[in-house]
């Protein structure tokens, strides 16, 4: 299974975002890049991450 992330900054505020979902990973992201009331950020690739789950623990 695949987990995708970016991270997020404006300021001295971050936040990582992650999603199983790539559609909804891109949306997020691209509605972070195009929202200019956001103010200077910097915004992350997005990366992958290869998750086993197995008897709901996580590896990876």
């Amino acid at each position: 299974m695949k987990l995708y992330s970016f991270l997020y900054e404006n300021g001295s505020y971050q936040k990582k975002y992650q999603s199983f979902n790539k559609k909804s990973i891109e949306f997020t992201r691209n509605k972070l890049m195009n929202d200019i009331n956001e103010g200077p950020s910097l915004i992350g690739k997005i990366y992958t991450i290869e998750v086993d789950i197995e008897n709901e623990v996580w590896t990876a």
